[in-house]
């Protein structure tokens, strides 16, 4: 066994050190994603085709400035509202729209191209995929002269299984075109730096821009360059000046976002740093940490928004613990280099942006990349693959066990994920889609309002503008609306021939997810509060110590028995029904699916 041990390591060493290996790995990155051709249209992919082949009610509106305009409060917002698509618990000033033109712009060529046929929007995707790879490939080969590290930072990134969602979910595409052009500019960058002249300045400045164009995300960049400043300039002032183009830029990017009108406001799940920047400072301290975990463990964490304030304070806590642990793997190799030193910085940074959005293993994109890095320097420098080398003992030993967990984690097991992962990935938003798989039809439906019971937000709007394609010919109702988040339970009371009352355990609003469109720690409501909403009149009778309704009372203008105008559906992890409101003075109880 001790014999054959060098043997093994030797052939791994020489695979991972061959050039060819490089050549190869962009089809390797489309190839274990190929799957996703036949994924179709997911989640918010619906959305975008509503706006892109302007179904109704989204007829007019220009798809390069509203693709990712999600919520506005003086044009996206009312439109929405009209046909029941905001919750009654809406802040109807909210604000979630992303300045993403040339993402935008690619999916307008696809609708021009190729409306119906989602195999090649998907092979567009997947396209964008192998480029990020050949030009991750290009940028570790200059910023690394050792093959071992090449390698194996080419193939970490290459593989990961994080990239999954952004190749094969096709709204997602944004992820990929930010990064792509995110890893050009910091390869412009470190030419630059290292004698390319005035030409790559203007590569780092251009790519940069295109990138911010792609996607927000690609304002992830500055940190690789800032990190490459700090640790491979010969001085830190000289470092702090070679920001000032990229610096720039950012801050021009920044006044012309918010002047179109773009940026988020008043969501718990997007806190924008430019809006609200003492809120991101505390979102931050709790996802990072998660975000780092996950990078590390490859720990999906994609259900933290359906947590409790418990478990989420207790994984950010597990994800500290566990990047201690990373850090201690990592820190002889830290002192040693300058070029690990680098990576380390740029993955901590990186991930600071993406912090402004709720946690996601699709976030990890040109993090992965820092992070390729950065083991790779690691393996490179505790001699992991080298074809002789002394058994290790004591703490070396550890990281020897550690690293080697590592490489099976992210990459043969990565390699292996990314197939399942673009099988899972439509699995994982089948609970947002079965009301509209699943609710039988009404002939009738068309002159109606359909009230969901119970649900999230995505129910309703799911459920909308998957029936405003006309190829689907299935009946859409006049608007929809939502009565209460369907994760704990519930008690339903029939008060008298018009009303509902609703008591939920933990109060409404109790879990990230129901807060995309409100934040209640900022714009509680208050006992009494009164709203008219898409077919009904909403009483907030009563509320929690944190401002979210705790007893709310919904009146109808007709008795609940009538479907001249409206029509009841109760959800659960089964599908979709019509409901008959219980008798005057009783009571039901909706069980929640947590």
């Amino acid at each position: 066994m001790s014999d054959d041990a060098p043997t093994l390591r030797s052939r791994i060493h020489d695979l991972l050190s061959h050039p060819r290996l490089l050549q190869w790995l962009p089809a390797v990155a489309m190839v274990t994603c190929l799957p996703a051709l036949w994924l179709g249209w997911l989640a918010d992919d619906l959305a975008h085709r509503a706006v892109l082949l302007k179904h109704p009610p989204f007829v007019g509106v220009d798809p390069v400035q509203h693709l990712f305009r999600f919520l506005e409060a003086d044009s996206v917002n009312p439109t929405m509202a009209s046909v029941g698509l905001l919750s009654w618990w809406t802040d109807l000033d909210i604000e979630v729209s992303f300045f993403r033109p040339l993402a935008s712009l690619t999916h307008v060529i696809d609708y021009a191209l190729w409306p119906h046929n989602a195999v090649l929007q998907h092979l567009h995707s997947l396209l964008w995929g192998g480029l990020m790879v050949w030009c991750a490939v290009r940028f570790l080969r200059a910023v690394s002269p050792t093959p071992l590290v090449v390698g194996v930072a080419a193939l970490f990134f290459a593989v990961e299984d994080a990239h999954v969602a952004p190749i094969a979910w096709l709204c997602n595409r944004n992820a990929t075109i930010a990064t792509t052009f995110s890893i050009l500019a910091i390869h412009a960058y470190t030419r630059w730096r290292t004698g390319g002249g005035i030409r790559a300045w203007i590569g780092c400045i251009a790519a940069f821009a295109l990138g911010l164009c792609g996607g927000e995300t690609a304002f992830a960049a500055l940190a690789w360059m800032a990190a490459y400043a700090l640790t491979r300039e010969s001085s830190v002032l000289r470092g702090l000046r070679s920001l000032i183009g990229p610096v720039v830029l950012v801050v021009v990017w920044r006044l012309a976002y918010n002047a179109l009108g773009y940026g988020a406001n008043g969501s718990t799940l997007y806190v924008d740093p430019g809006e609200t920047p003492l809120l991101w400072l505390e979102a931050m301290v709790l996802r990072w940490p998660l975000l780092m975990f996950t990078q590390i463990t490859a720990a999906p964490i994609d259900f933290w928004v359906v947590f409790d304030k418990p478990l989420r304070l207790a994984t950010s806590a597990l994800g500290a613990v566990v990047t201690l642990v990373a850090l201690w793997m990592v820190w002889p190799t830290l002192r040693a280099r300058a070029s690990a030193r680098m990576a380390a910085l740029a993955l901590a940074g990186i991930l600071v942006p993406f912090t402004a959005g709720f946690p996601a293993t699709r976030l990890l994109v040109l993090s992965s990349l820092a992070a390729g890095l950065l083991l790779a320097e690691v393996v490179d420098h505790h001699g992991l693959l080298r074809p002789q080398s002394d058994t290790p003992s004591g703490s070396r030993r550890v990281r020897s066990w550690m690293l080697t967990g590592m490489l099976v984690l992210h990459i043969p097991l990565s390699m292996l994920q990314r197939p399942v992962g673009c099988w899972i990935l439509p699995q994982t938003m089948k609970p947002f889609s079965l009301a509209h798989q699943t609710l039988p039809e009404d002939e009738n439906l068309s002159d109606k309002a359909l009230i969901f019971l119970n649900g999230t937000e995505f129910t309703t709007i799911y459920f909308y503008v998957n029936r405003t394609e006309p190829a689907l010919r299935q009946i859409r109702p006049q608007g929809v609306a939502l009565l209460f988040p369907w994760w704990t339970d519930a008690t339903v009371t029939r008060e008298d021939a018009y009303t509902l009352v609703v008591e939920q355990e933990e109060g409404f609003l109790s879990r990230p997810i129901d807060r995309l469109f409100r934040d209640p720690s900022r714009v509680p409501f208050v006992a009494n509060q009164r709203i008219k909403h898409f077919g009904m009149d909403v009483h907030v009778r009563e509320i929690t110590e944190d401002g979210r309704p705790a007893v709310v009372a919904f009146r109808f203008a007709d008795p609940l028995e009538d479907q001249t105008h409206r029509r009841f559906a109760i959800l659960d992890l089964d599908g979709a029904e019509y409901w008959t409101p219980p008798a005057i003075g009783t009571s039901v109880v909706v069980p929640g699916i947590l």
